[in-house]
Formats: C-alpha cells, sequence, structure tokens
C-alpha cells in the first residue's frame, strides 16, 4: 500500500501526537476558544495537520512489529535432557514484551520464575497457535 494510500486511511486517533492534541483542544475549549467547535469537526481535517502528517511519517519509519501481545498464549516444543522422552508442547502466557536494539523479547513471569522468549524463536519453538505448534513437532513445514 502507497504512503498516500495509508495516511488517506490514518485518523487522528491513530496519530502519534492524537493525547496531546486532544489535551490540547480540551485546555482551548475550557479556556473558552473553539465555543463553537466540537471535537469531531476540531478533528476532522488530519489531512492538513502537520503533526499529523509528520507524526505519520516518523511512526511509519520507526514502528516494530511485535510477534505478539500481553496476553497471548505461546505454545512452545519444550525437549528434555533425556533424548528418551518424547518432546512436548509446553503454554506460557505473555506478561510483558520489551523491545531491544537487536531484538525483542517476550516474558512470561510466574511465582517469581521468568521464562524468556527471543524474537527469533517464533516459528521455531514458539508458536502463536497449539496447531503450529503440533505441526511442526509432527515435522511439518515451517
Amino acid at each position: 500500500m502507497s504512503k498516500e494510500k495509508q495516511i488517506e486511511e490514518m485518523t487522528c486517533k491513530k496519530c502519534l501526537h492524537y493525547k496531546g492534541c486532544l489535551k490540547r483542544f480540551k485546555q482551548a475549549k475550557k479556556n473558552g476558544q473553539y465555543e463553537f467547535i466540537d471535537e469531531e469537526e476540531y478533528f476532522a481535517h488530519a489531512d492538513e495537520c502537520y503533526f499529523f502528517i509528520t507524526g505519520y511519517r516518523k511512526q511509519s519509519e520507526n514502528t516494530v512489529e511485535l510477534p505478539c501481545k500481553v496476553g497471548d498464549t505461546l505454545y512452545v516444543l519444550s525437549q528434555m535432557k533425556d533424548k528418551r522422552i518424547l518432546p512436548f508442547i509446553s503454554t506460557y502466557e505473555v506478561t510483558s514484551i520489551a523491545i531491544r536494539k537487536k531484538t525483542i523479547n517476550v516474558y512470561h513471569e510466574m511465582d517469581g520464575y521468568i521464562k524468556i522468549f527471543k524474537q527469533t524463536d517464533f516459528g521455531k519453538t514458539v508458536f502463536l497457535t497449539k496447531e503450529e505448534a503440533e505441526a511442526k513437532m509432527k515435522g511439518g513445514a515451517e
């Protein structure tokens, strides 16, 4: 999708600066400015807004795609050191995500125990669905 098309589909609420603009609008309204303009009308001209266009460019250039979100269940292929025990699937709930310079770490924390999954684990040993994990365990395609 072209940048122009993406900008057309953006709304003020998706803008990097929305919270700041909303705060300024509410403060100005409270001080008697924008007496005859409501919030919907104020935010109807995003395509003309300097902050919106530059904020959108900055936001899209610096966007990181996360492998999952907090609260998701991860299905993890586990293998014991004793190779006589067959691989199995463990489940973990994502409790936090940390974006580092070179990677993204996904965390599961429970009763002081922390399990860390790296972004590079996804699709290899960490999956978002049980079906994907089972297929990989059975030797399915990656």
